[in-house]
């Protein structure tokens, strides 16, 4: 019997040191219970619509979504989660095709990698306050995910996080974020701006390139830019990196034909091979006053312009006119007749004030064209300016005439664009 009474004591005291789970289901839910709390571990693949997690179950809160519990649910529209939610597994949601929305609980404060990928159909997800992260992979291949609130508790952007999300068009890169991942924002072609704040030490290899970026501000706390960090911007038209920038690595900036050249606010960074590509003509390093570490006339194979203004101009959706070069076909329009409107941009991409700025039309087609607008007599550094011509034929035939735009730019004044366009009378 003493025997028996010690080995049954060292039975419930074994026992009584086990977490005990059990497993069960609730509709398409299957589920463990850990004791004292629930993990949702699969959903039914081949059931759909619109899925409300309970936050309760046999008394318990649902805290977690385990990995894959979701994946391949291809007829989920929609995911309710309760508010006890802190943990979501690794590729939760993966391939759930027809997911439309969801939001995540404000106490959700752990995620696994690639929670949401190829989730096709995905618009809009909210976040809540206690994520720290953007995991890598979250919303790969999310195609039609078009914004996202990032919350304010968010420190790092994790590799591949947005990569491919053709239709995000707008994100805000909380002060909080020090790193940008490789390939965060790669292949986001709708996305045409962003602001990388002074928080931010690194952007990673590749993290915006083939992206529809055509404005970037960099603010002064940025320090390190990856290979290809923003290569194959084809709509990128202006470049200003701060003074913190130490080090650009290989090809950053290769393969943005708008670009007409870049502003450097301090001393030389240390750069890779070929940090700018083979860039169009005309293109400048532009450096301040006592910046060190550069040569002139050529650094790192860059033509370098001492501290000048300089004048950039875009003609319709022709960006970096070179002057001189540059006609704008007007096409046909009935004389005595308004033809076509274009709108023109003037931008100071210097170092130092456009100033004296004034248009002139010229030639025997000058009273053919309209200046719409009136300039600014100056423009401070990364300023720019608009206004329009307009077609209006007086004379029947091919009319010419020459757009001269007139500033204190050291080599470019004036800067000269053609005007084509021909009239015809119409027959009754």
């Amino acid at each position: 019997m003493i025997i028996l009474r010690f080995a049954s004591i060292a039975i419930l005291v074994s026992a009584s040191l086990l977490q005990v789970t059990s497993a069960g289901t609730l509709g398409p839910l299957t589920y463990t219970d850990n004791g004292t709390s629930i993990t949702i571990t699969e959903h039914d693949r081949f059931e759909g619509g619109n899925v409300i997690i309970p936050a309760m179950i046999d008394g318990k809160p649902v805290t977690v979504i385990g990995g894959d519990a979701f994946s391949r649910s291809r007829n989920v529209a929609s995911v309710t989660l309760p508010e006890f939610i802190t943990t979501i597994g690794d590729r939760a949601f993966a391939n759930c095709s027809k997911l439309t929305s969801i939001t995540l609980p404000p106490g959700l404060n752990s995620l696994g990698i690639h929670v949401f990928e190829w989730c096709t159909q995905l618009e809009v997800v909210e976040i809540g306050s206690a994520l720290t992260e953007i995991p890598s992979g979250m919303f790969y291949r999310c195609a039609k995910l078009q914004r996202i609130r990032i919350p304010s508790s968010v420190t790092r952007i994790g590799s591949a996080s947005f990569l491919y999300c053709a239709n995000l068009k707008s994100i805000r890169i909380p002060e909080a974020v020090t790193e940008i991942g490789p390939t965060a924002f790669l292949g986001c072609k709708s996305l045409e701006k962003v602001t990388i704040p002074a928080s931010v030490r690194s952007v990673g290899k590749n993290a915006f390139s083939i992206s529809g970026l055509s404005r970037l501000t960099l603010k002064e706390g940025v320090r390190l830019i990856g290979s290809g960090a923003f290569a194959e911007c084809k709509n990128l038209s202006s470049l200003v990196l701060p003074a913190s920038v130490k080090e650009i690595e290989w090809g950053a900036f290769a393969e943005c034909p708008r670009l007409p050249g870049v502003i450097l606010l301090g001393d030389a960074p240390k750069v890779g091979k070929k940090v700018f590509g083979k860039p169009q003509p005309g293109f400048k390093v532009l450096i301040v006053e006592g910046a060190k570490g550069f040569t002139y006339p050529k650094w790192e194979g860059y033509k370098v312009s001492l501290p000048a203004p300089e004048i950039t101009v875009q003609v319709g959706n022709e960006s970096n006119v070179v002057a001189a070069d540059f006609r704008s076909n007007f096409g046909y329009s009935e004389k005595d007749r308004r033809g076509k409107t274009v709108r023109c941009t003037i931008s100071n991409t210097g170092t130092l004030p456009l100033r004296k700025l004034s248009l002139a039309l010229s030639g025997n087609g000058a009273s053919d064209f309209k200046i719409n607008g009136k300039t600014r007599k100056s423009l401070m550094p990364g300023k720019s300016t608009t206004f329009s011509i307009t077609f209006k034929p007086e004379v029947r035939g091919k009319r010419r005439a020459v757009l001269s735009i007139l500033s204190n730019d050291p080599d470019e004044n004036p800067f000269e664009v053609n005007l084509r366009g021909t009239a015809v009378v119409p027959i009754n």
